[in-house]
C-alpha cells in the first residue's frame, strides 16, 4: 500500500496490508526490520531524517518507531475517529512534521 525511501535512498520502507511496515535494504534487497502493528493494515509509512519509522493505519492511528530495536515510541488518537488514516506526509524540510490525510487534514506533530 505504501513505499518511501530513506533521505540516502539507502533503505526503503513499505506499508503493507498484512499489518506491517518492512524496511529493506535498497542496494540488495534484503529485509532489515518486520514491525507488525498487529490490528490494522498500514496505509503510509515514512521515515524520518532521524531514522524515526511513522506509520499510519487504516483504523485511525499513528505511531512513530525506533528502527534500531522496533520499539513504538509514540501513539496519536484521536479522540472521536471522524475518517480513517489514508497516509501520512513527512513534511518537506525532513523535520520531524506530520500530516495525515483524514479530513479534516492537520498536522499530528510538530
Amino acid at each position: 500500500m505504501s513505499a518511501s525511501f530513506s533521505r540516502d535512498g539507502a533503505r526503503i520502507l513499505t506499508g503493507s496490508f498484512d499489518r506491517t511496515a518492512r524496511l529493506w535494504d535498497s542496494k540488495n534487497g534484503s529485509m532489515l526490520l518486520t514491525l507488525n502493528t498487529t490490528v490494522a493494515p498500514v496505509t503510509s509509512a515514512v521515515l524520518s531524517q532521524d531514522d524515526k519509522i511513522v506509520v499510519a493505519r487504516a483504523d485511525g492511528i499513528v505511531t512513530q518507531w525506533q528502527p534500531g530495536s522496533a520499539e513504538q515510541m509514540v501513539t496519536w488518537e484521536e479522540e472521536e475517529k471522524r475518517a480513517q488514516e489514508r497516509w501520512t506526509q513527512l513534511h518537506r524540510d525532513y523535520r520531524n512534521r506530520w500530516k495525515n490525510s483524514a479530513p479534516p487534514a492537520r498536522a499530528i506533530r510538530e
